[in-house]
């Protein structure tokens, strides 16, 4: 049985359990999650869940047992390459090349459910849990909330070390970067 799995402000996880109704855009009313593929050209890429139940702490206990299979340096090497050649003729302004690392195994959903209790509480748990693939991931960005009828956005680019803070809003690089940011959420806003 497929699972949606989303962290939750208070570090709970809230489970949404298939069959899931698949639609084109959200539902008036109650839980739905979104799941697109990379170029967002999903028809119906929100999954309204049979039901749901919210954790508040692991499901169960057991090991997984995963092969990983080690990312391609070459592979990366070649999107990095064609990155730099996109952004030197002007064809994209920012890019971030991706490598994705793989894995086959044996696992349970409980176990990987109760994995998600293990990570720390300064990230946020996501993930699509399928009968035969899914992911699962954590962030530290809160992508958004939602309050007295509104939703609420931050525009995240740059990083900088906490002794670096006073350079990162002088730093010509992070600006641009981050007015990128906030006008690339504006126009799709």
């Amino acid at each position: 049985m497929e699972r949606a799995v989303f962290g939750t402000r208070n570090g709970d996880i809230l489970v949404g359990h298939g069959p899931f109704t698949a639609l084109a855009e959200p539902p008036a009313g109650g839980v739905a999650f979104y799941k697109n593929n990379f170029s967002l050209s999903e028809e119906k890429p929100w999954f309204v869940p049979d039901r749901i139940e919210v954790l508040d702490k692991a499901p169960a206990k057991g090991e997984c047992q995963i092969q990983w299979e080690e990312p391609d340096p070459v592979r990366f090497a070649e999107v990095f390459r064609e990155v730099s050649g996109a952004i030197g003729k002007g064809m994209i302004e920012k890019s971030v090349p991706v490598v994705t690392e793989k894995g086959k195994g044996s696992c349970s959903p409980d176990t990987l459910l109760a994995s998600l209790f293990q990570i720390p509480k300064s990230l946020r748990p996501y993930g699509w849990i399928g009968e035969k693939e899914g992911f699962l991931g954590a962030t530290p960005e809160v992508l958004f909330r939602y309050f007295d009828g509104r939703i609420y956005t931050m525009a995240l680019a740059g990083t900088a070390r906490s002794e670096e803070q006073r350079l990162f809003a002088v730093d010509d690089k992070e600006i641009r970067e981050h007015e990128f940011v906030a006008q690339t959420l504006i126009a799709k806003l």
